[in-house]
């Protein structure tokens, strides 16, 4: 089933009388449970494709499709609605707010969402920070954890209104080595709970986590590598796919 296409998507920036093209006829399908990474050098276009297609900015032509729905034909009310109930996204500075407790930002877009009691919501949330490992740090502030503890817990929010994709944009930038092999393992197992997950990565070592990784280049989606999932999360498993994935991405000129 697909859930998300785009189809011939173009983004163009403008500044004055001169046009810059960032995005070129991106053609691009995401079937549901898929875990998918986008790579590629510097400017190539990776974070404003990300951007595009999840409805956080407009595109300039071509059509996004989430479950069927043309995002580009939203009024700025209706993408809000889009933003808030249907997606996730986690980013690679953590912006959570400071005067809330963890638990208080994780629940805080399900008030606004207003879809389920305030009951309901508590209980997804303390379920979801159990699941991510962090749950006894719920009455923490922002200031007492560690980067990685505020990632897991940037993740609980961004499925609190259980969304239909995760979008992650270098969700593990700020991360320490251990920390991103840990947040990558977290969203390993949320995929195979059935979320798909589409993040832009610099890091093979994150890219080899995931079952297809895209490679962009100058604006342009110009290949694609099919690692599969992760059968059995091991150090030999994961040697291979990054080797894999290394010399394929050494082809391209990455």
């Amino acid at each position: 089933m697909v859930l998300l296409e785009a189809v011939n998507v173009c983004k163009t920036y403008k500044n004055g009388n001169q046009e810059t093209p960032v995005l070129k006829d991106i053609n691009l399908q995401i079937h549901k449970g898929e875990f998918i990474s986008v790579m590629g050098p510097s400017g190539s276009g990776k974070s404003t494709l990300l951007y595009a297609i999840s409805g956080l900015d407009r595109v300039t032509s071509g059509q996004v499709l989430l479950n069927g729905k043309d995002l580009t034909r939203l009024s700025e009310d209706e993408l809000a609605s889009v933003r808030l109930h249907n997606i996730g996204f986690v980013f690679q500075h953590i912006h959570l707010m400071r005067n809330l407790t963890l638990f208080d930002n994780i629940v805080l877009s399900a008030y606004l969402a207003g879809r389920q009691d305030r009951k309901s919501i508590r209980q997804r949330a303390g379920e979801l920070m159990a699941m991510t490992g962090i749950v006894h740090l719920a009455d923490h502030d922002i200031t007492q954890v560690s980067g990685g503890q505020l990632q897991r817990a940037a993740i609980c929010r961004a499925l609190i209104n259980s969304p239909d994709i995760l979008f992650g944009d270098e969700p593990t930038g700020a991360l320490n080595s251990q920390s991103a092999q840990d947040i990558m393992r977290l969203l390993a197992d949320i995929n195979r709970q059935g979320m798909t997950i589409l993040l832009v990565t610099h890091d093979p070592r994150v890219a080899a986590c995931t079952e297809r990784v895209l490679f962009m280049l100058d604006g342009r989606l110009v290949a694609e590598k099919k690692l599969g999932k992760i059968i059995q999360d091991n150090p030999e498993e994961r040697r291979n796919r990054e080797n894999q994935l290394s010399e394929w991405l050494v082809r391209q000129g990455f």
